[in-house]
Formats: C-alpha cells, sequence, structure tokens
C-alpha cells in the first residue's frame, strides 16, 4: 500500500510543477541533461516569448553542446514561438494540441517552422 501512495504522490508532484512556464523551462533542462544526444537530433535554436501571465522569454540552445536553457533573448534563434502561458503549459503536459493551438493563431512560429516539428522531442 505504501508503494501505491508513493505513485500518486509522483503523479500528484509531476502535476504540480507542470502550473508555469518557468517550470515547464525547467523541465526541458532536466531532459536535455538526461539526453545529451537531443542536440544531435534537433540542431536547432528556439526562441520562447511567452506571454500573459506567468510567461517570460526563454531561449533553448539545441545547436551546440552541451545543450542550453537559459531566460532570455537570443538573437540567432532558428526559431521563434510566441503563446500565452496557459497554453504553453498545455501543450507541455499535453492537455492542448500544438496543431489546434496553430490552427487557431494561438501558437505563432517564426523562423524556420520545420524546426518548429522537433519541439516535441524536447517536451515528450
Amino acid at each position: 500500500m505504501p508503494d501505491t501512495a508513493r505513485k500518486d504522490d509522483t503523479r500528484e508532484r509531476k502535476t504540480i510543477t507542470m502550473t508555469n512556464a518557468e517550470a515547464v523551462m525547467e523541465k526541458i533542462q532536466k531532459k536535455i541533461e538526461a539526453n545529451p544526444d537531443l542536440v544531435d537530433k534537433v540542431k536547432a535554436v528556439f526562441q520562447f516569448d511567452i506571454t500573459g501571465d506567468g510567461g517570460g522569454r526563454w531561449w533553448v540552445d539545441l545547436l551546440n553542446k552541451p545543450g542550453t536553457v537559459a531566460k532570455g533573448e537570443k538573437k540567432e534563434a532558428t526559431c521563434i514561438i510566441t503563446m500565452d502561458a496557459g497554453d504553453f503549459v498545455g501543450m507541455a503536459s499535453k492537455t492542448v494540441s500544438p496543431v489546434k493551438l496553430f490552427m487557431t493563431g494561438k501558437l505563432k512560429i517564426g523562423g524556420d517552422a520545420a524546426a518548429a516539428m522537433k519541439i516535441q522531442n524536447i517536451l515528450a
């Protein structure tokens, strides 16, 4: 019985940590650290301009090893993603479809659209 409680606690913590854009970026950083081969797979620099409550600006460099996530702006970004913080968290937690967000204008992609398709590698 304690094992079940531990599993439930883990699920609950996961839900709690995915409540804002900064938490999503922390998760992405951990994923990059655990999977250094992502740089070879993705080969792009992403600029995330997350608007609204809990938003901010971050960049993810998956062009140069070992891969980096940082606050701020990266002028050399391959792809620029602009969206609302709530939609970003929903997309990262897989409760909102990125295709639906894009088709409804809630997800805007600038730069290399093909690179944008690789975002699932870091959010999955």
